[in-house]
């Protein structure tokens, strides 16, 4: 990783990501409100993916492994940036950021080395570098299972997310999560989601390494998988869930029997 902060084009895309967050963190400290927050993490793998890929291409072709795969992140980062937007307006707050101000400071500088390293895959494939190299290959096989991965990822993040949000709107909430659907076989299956889509995209860049030594991109599915299971995802949410609903034997029935994260039949 030391050698790719002394590449000037990632050197360069970590600044830039530095200047977008740094621009939302403004906003928010001038309206006294954290409804950005997510928003502005969310949208800067829009703002990188979109910025490098029109940097080395002026035409989308969508039969080109740099076009798909940064359109594949643009979409990401709008679903989900555009979901928690609207959720924090309906909920009203962030319980995350109630918070010292050195804290709310870490968690704006945490934002930029995820949403940057996360975007190594498709930072990569945008690279200037690379472009001759990847002009002299096609579409392979490794490809299309990263993006059957990251189909399946994505659809289940989006499924799981509208359902959670449809479960508690319906202000009937007895239990820290709806058991149906998505929620059946897995108690974090937005989380399932979102680390299958991010190996899915790393497996499909994968194929178009030009040396070993580009394999540090594999810390896109590895941060988002850490953070997720356990840092700021899993962690945060089970803890407080366990003391809100500990003592109701509906809610520990349920997690005892459903897998906290790969779904699995119930019986397993």
């Amino acid at each position: 990783m030391e050698e790719v902060l002394k590449d000037s084009y990632y050197g360069k895309t970590l600044l830039l990501t530095v200047v977008y967050q740094f621009g939302f963190f403004l906003v928010s400290l001038i309206f006294n409100t954290h409804k950005v927050t997510d928003f502005a993490g969310c949208t800067s793998f829009v703002f990188l993916s979109a910025l490098t890929f029109f940097s080395v291409t002026e035409t989308i072709d969508f039969h080109d492994v740099r076009t798909i795969n940064s359109f594949l992140q643009i979409v990401w980062g709008l679903r989900l940036g555009l979901f928690l937007f609207y959720r924090i307006f309906k909920w009203g707050k962030d319980k995350r950021l109630n918070e010292k101000w050195y804290r709310v400071c870490i968690f704006w500088t945490l934002q930029v080395l995820w949403s940057w390293s996360v975007s190594l895959s498709v930072l990569y494939v945008n690279d200037p570098n690379n472009k001759s190299f990847l002009s002299n290959q096609g579409i392979n096989t490794q490809d299309y299972i990263g993006w059957t991965m990251w189909i399946i990822g994505f659809l289940y993040e989006t499924i799981a997310d509208f359902q959670k949000l449809s479960y508690r709107e319906g202000g009937n909430v007895t239990t820290a999560w709806p058991t149906h659907g998505a929620w059946a076989n897995s108690r974090h299956p937005n989380y399932f989601g979102e680390i299958l889509l991010w190996w899915g995209l790393f497996v499909s860049v994968s194929g178009h390494l030009r040396e070993d030594d580009d394999y540090f991109i594999i810390s896109s599915p590895l941060v988002t998988m850490f953070l997720l299971i356990f840092l700021s995802g899993i962690p945060l949410i089970e803890k407080k869930y366990d003391h809100k609903f500990g003592q109701e034997s509906q809610y520990v029935e349920y997690v005892q029997s459903t897998s906290p994260l790969i779904p699995m039949p119930t019986s397993v």
